[in-house]
């Protein structure tokens, strides 16, 4: 169960910056902040404006006008609200740790209803994309977002600032984003695959100063969640599951695919698909279908040794792989 606590908005912070833990004071009313959310502007420059997620309001309720967190002054735009998060939505996380610390490992997630949002296993504050977004992802120093057709990338080191005028920006795609998926990379050049329902595109590049999206019309692309990285890049889409490499280089044909040899199962589940994960302990790329079917396709140094097909009780409505504390891989999924 995720508790869901409240949050002020604020501008003008003076000077220092406040630390979550921190106390924020209006008067005789006070709270614990839980998360300082700049969006625009620095603390240092007198010119910040964001929200403070906050618990345990005290001696009332807060209101427009002046407050302190210790030695900062800030200004408050109304009363605390509650957060919420409404209903029905599908869930994508990324994690990663764009302040450098132990603490700030943390999850970012969206689910085509709600705002995207960061969560760290207790506080769920939401970020200020102005769109509803249904795909994430954390790439370099930026946090990625999808709306429709287009992508909107965070200012560097600042997934909570997606101020366009701050140096967020957003391009468009050829169609409806259906997943992103970060690619191997090196140290001169690191790519960021952006999946259409029938085509994709790769945004190239480390830095704001050489981003440099480019478009494959190709008529290949992705199926919502199906999308994974397992030294190339995986996707399932209507031929078939595919391989970036192989599509680059042999174009938009089944025959170019891993699963061509079981191109009737594939054609039989056109439309099926729902999640997929990857399972390390026996490199293989399991994908989900709405059916109970499950297909498991076994790549080992970059060569296919196999698909099987398997059915199971259970119908996927969601997918996560990664590691115990144990250091021992694990794949799950919720139905």
């Amino acid at each position: 169960q995720v508790p869901l606590y409240e949050y002020v908005t604020f501008t003008v912070g003076d000077v220092a910056t406040p630390d979550d833990g921190d106390t924020l004071t209006q008067g005789a009313v006070t709270a614990t902040i839980k998360r300082v959310m700049l969006q625009s502007g620095e603390f240092s420059g007198s010119n910040a404006a964001g929200i403070l997620v906050i618990t345990t309001v005290a001696g009332g309720n807060f209101s427009a006008g002046a407050a302190t967190i210790g030695t900062t002054t800030l200004t408050l735009a109304g009363a605390e609200t509650q957060l919420t998060i409404a209903k029905d939505g599908r869930y994508e996380f990324t994690v990663g740790n764009f302040f450098g610390r132990l603490n700030t490992i943390r999850a970012y997630g969206c689910d085509g209803v709600n705002n995207a949002f960061e969560f760290d296993g207790d506080t769920y504050a939401p970020l200020n994309t102005t769109a509803i977004p249904t795909h994430i992802v954390k790439h370099r120093d930026y946090l990625f977002v999808s709306e429709g057709a287009s992508f909107i990338k965070s200012v560097a080191g600042e997934p909570y600032n997606c101020t366009i005028a701050e140096g967020a920006s957003e391009d468009a795609t050829s169609d409806v984003i259906t997943g992103f998926l970060v690619a191997p990379g090196d140290t001169n050049n690191s790519t960021l695959i952006v999946y259409n329902r029938s085509d994709y595109g790769i945004l190239y590049g480390k830095t704001d100063a050489d981003f440099n999206f480019v478009q494959y019309n190709i008529g290949t692309g992705a199926v919502p969640y199906t999308t994974q990285n397992m030294v190339d890049a995986l996707a399932f889409d209507d031929r078939g599951v595919a391989t970036m490499k192989a599509t680059l280089a042999y174009g938009n044909f089944a025959q170019d695919t891993i699963t061509s040899k079981i191109y009737h199962y594939i054609n039989d589940h056109v439309g099926q698909a729902c999640a997929s994960v990857i399972n390390h302990s026996n490199s293989q790329y399991r994908l989900f279908f709405d059916d109970g079917d499950v297909l498991y396709s076994t790549i080992v140094n970059g060569k296919l040794m196999g698909n099987m097909p398997i059915n199971m009780p259970h119908i996927a409505s969601c997918s996560w792989e990664g590691k115990l504390t144990t250091g021992e891989d694990v794949s799950y999924i919720g139905c």
